[in-house]
């Protein structure tokens, strides 16, 4: 009799709470503002890549990187798209905290599989034509070879 008690008594509790629906949390890209790769990268090898990336506001809180691996079959490059991805509360209303700290950043892993070129997709926002806007950074597998070094030498003078 005492736990029947007892369960009437948890669920008339359980029923009378009302379910607070809580933060209503909204993700959204951040800008990548730098990225730390090598001048190349060797076949075999995986390499720890750091992404800096800002806050829209100081509402927002970073919550990681977003990084997208494609590679058409005829390709002779990866591409990799890199945004940082941050959330807020679309709940707190106009954000009135200072933005001076408005900067985080991540590292993820990339294991060179391949010998070909891979693109560095940094996105840096929209156009306004609401199209991804990228800085893009192209790293090849393998150090040049010296003529390719002194030719390249050459042309910068």
């Amino acid at each position: 009799m005492k736990k029947l008690i007892v369960l009437l008594v948890c669920a008339v509790t359980l029923m009378s709470c009302s379910i607070d629906e809580g933060v209503n949390t909204q993700v959204e890209y951040g800008k990548v503002s730098a990225i730390d790769l090598p001048d190349f990268f060797e076949l075999g090898e995986t390499y720890q890549i750091e992404v800096t990336y800002l806050l829209p506001t100081a509402c927002h809180s970073g919550a990681g990187v977003d990084v997208f691996r494609m590679n058409e079959d005829t390709s002779e490059s990866w591409d990799i798209f890199i945004a940082g991805v941050t959330t807020y509360d679309a709940n707190a209303g106009e954000c009135t905290r200072d933005n001076s700290a408005a900067e985080r950043k991540e590292t993820f892993s990339l294991r060179i599989e391949e010998d070909v070129i891979y693109k560095f997709h940094l996105w840096t926002g929209v156009s306004s034509t609401n199209q991804p806007e990228y800085t893009i950074i192209e790293v090849p597998v393998g150090a040049p070879s010296e003529g390719e070094e002194e030719e390249e030498e050459e042309t910068e003078n």
